[in-house]
């Protein structure tokens, strides 16, 4: 009997710990996609611009920019923003230019670090502080800030075949 009540108390505290685990914070980020409005396109903790429209943007969500979003205006950082990660994986050709563009009062900080991929091409305009890699394996990125890539701390890793054009005056090719 008392071997149950100690397996009864165990599960007990795990559950209570499982619940103020949750209620403080401690569920896990979303992962989400952007969509955009295509008339404002803010990113902020307020607008519904993810998943077509059915999430809102939470500090640590882990978040996606692709080919499905609008790019047009620019994405408006409205904020200081702190994602888990930022991923943008947008393509262009002949037949389609999907661009993007970081712009806005806002910044990305934390953690956070950018891994771009695709061919098209991402502009990040915002003064950012953020402490992650970037990393660039495909496609370009335009810098139309000096501190566009954030904090030294993480790093800028430019693999083959990318490019990243500072201002606009300066291209490197990996």
């Amino acid at each position: 009997m008392r071997f149950r009540l100690g397996c009864l108390n165990l599960l007990l505290a795990v559950l209570t710990l499982s619940i103020l685990g949750l209620a403080i914070g401690g569920a896990s980020a979303a992962v989400i996609t952007w969509t955009g409005d295509g008339f404002a396109n803010l990113w902020d903790t307020t607008s519904s611009n993810w998943d077509g429209g059915l999430s809102n943007y939470t500090d640590g969500d882990d978040v996606t920019f692709d080919n499905a979003g609008s790019v047009s205006p620019a994405v408006n950082l409205s904020t200081a923003l702190s994602p888990g990660s930022v991923t943008v994986n947008n393509f262009s050709d002949d037949l389609e230019v999907h661009d993007y563009v970081f712009s806005g009062t806002g910044s990305l900080t934390g953690g956070t670090g950018i891994t771009k991929t695709g061919t098209g091409m991402l502009t990040i305009n915002t003064a950012n502080t953020f402490d992650g890699v970037v990393n660039i394996n495909g496609g370009a990125v335009r810098l139309g800030n000096a501190a566009a890539l954030g904090s030294t701390v993480g790093g800028t890793v430019v693999n083959g075949g990318t490019m990243l054009s500072p201002g606009g005056t300066l291209d490197m090719f990996g």
